[in-house]
C-alpha cells in the first residue's frame, strides 16, 4: 500500500497555492514501513482570482513524479482569463482566455507483443498554446 499526504496552503480567498506530494511506502525488514524510493513526486498549483480587482484570473500547475529529477516527466499548465474584454459598461461581455501547456508521458501504444523482446520506452511530448474570445 501507499500513503498519500496532502499539504494545502491558503492565503486570501482570491489567492491560493497548493502543494501535494507522493511517496510510495512498502513493507521493509520485519514488516516495518519503508519508503520505496526517495523520489518525491506531486503537484504545485497556484491560483489568483480577481487580479487588479477586475475579475481576471491566473492559474497554473506543475506536476512531476520526481521533484529531484523533474526533466523526465515535468508537465505544466497555465491559464489566464480576462472577462469584460471591452469594459464593464459594454453589453457584449466578451472574455479572453489564453492557456499554454506541456506534458511528457510514456506511450501506451508502442509495446512489444507476445514472444517479442522488450521494446525501448517511447516518450510522447506535447506542448501547445491556445487563445480564444467568447461572448
Amino acid at each position: 500500500g501507499s500513503i498519500i499526504v496532502e499539504i494545502k496552503l491558503k492565503e486570501l480567498e482570491q489567492k491560493s497555492a497548493e502543494v501535494s506530494s507522493e511517496w510510495s511506502i512498502v513493507p521493509g525488514r520485519g514488516g516495518r514501513p519503508t519508503l520505496a524510493s526517495l523520489q518525491p513526486g506531486g503537484t504545485i498549483t497556484f491560483e489568483h482570482r480577481n487580479l487588479q480587482g477586475l475579475n481576471r484570473s491566473l492559474t497554473g500547475s506543475v506536476t512531476t513524479s520526481n521533484f529531484l529529477n523533474p526533466q523526465d516527466d515535468l508537465a505544466f499548465k497555465m491559464e489566464y482569463a480576462h472577462p469584460y474584454l471591452d469594459g464593464v459598461d459594454i453589453l457584449r461581455n466578451r472574455t479572453l482566455r489564453v492557456s499554454c501547456f506541456n506534458s511528457r508521458k510514456l506511450s501506451p501504444v508502442f509495446t512489444g507483443g507476445p514472444g517479442v523482446d522488450e521494446v525501448p520506452s517511447i516518450w510522447v511530448d506535447r506542448a501547445g498554446a491556445k487563445a480564444n474570445i467568447t461572448e
